[in-house]
């Protein structure tokens, strides 16, 4: 969730300069004074994985084809799918952070419990292929299941359903020889 005195307000904000030339703000100025003019903030970013996540959800509807149009390709829908919904679960987990900073936590909790569902139905399509993937945590690359950070994101949400709000780093992945 969101630490505000433990995240630093310029960690990550200046690759996005670098990238498009357009300062972005960090959630916590966000939630203190708004975002400037000429600059790009979490309502932005929120509006934008919302169309991506669309037209990905809308690419697995219709069904992925090859580029001569001859062949299906189921797996390619399943993928878009699962980043269709990945997309909806960082929306949810944005919009969680940001009701939380405004001390909003009843709705924060919502949000967070939209965001855990997602994640659940990610997992039950994606995990009939791919049981296993690595992700970044801190500097490194583990090998997780789906399970693992399932396990990580329902320890969060029990917490927050106690109202303990902690910082991410507070939910390690426990690596399991569990491949479910």
């Amino acid at each position: 969730m969101l630490d505000m005195e433990h995240s630093s307000k310029s960690a990550g904000c200046n690759w996005w300069r670098e990238v498009t030339g357009d300062c972005s703000v960090h959630l916590s100025e966000y939630i203190e004074s708004g975002t400037p003019a000429n600059a790009y903030g979490p309502d932005e970013l929120i509006e934008e994985l919302a169309d991506l996540t669309a037209q990905a959800i809308e690419c697995a509807e219709k069904g992925m084809r090859s580029s001569s149009g001859e062949r299906e390709l189921p797996a390619l829908a399943r993928d878009a799918f699962c980043m269709g919904r990945l997309g909806e679960f960082y929306v949810e987990r944005l919009r969680a952070a940001l009701c939380h900073g405004r001390a909003n936590d009843v709705e924060a909790l919502e949000h967070m419990a939209r965001a855990l569902g997602l994640y659940r139905e990610i997992k039950s399509v994606d995990m009939s292929h791919r049981r296993r993937f690595r992700a970044g945590v801190g500097r490194c690359g583990r090998l997780l299941s789906w399970l693992d950070t399932i396990r990580a994101l329902e320890a969060e949400y029990h917490d927050v359903r106690s109202g303990d709000f902690r910082f991410g780093a507070a939910y390690p992945f426990h690596v399991t020889n569990d491949n479910s």
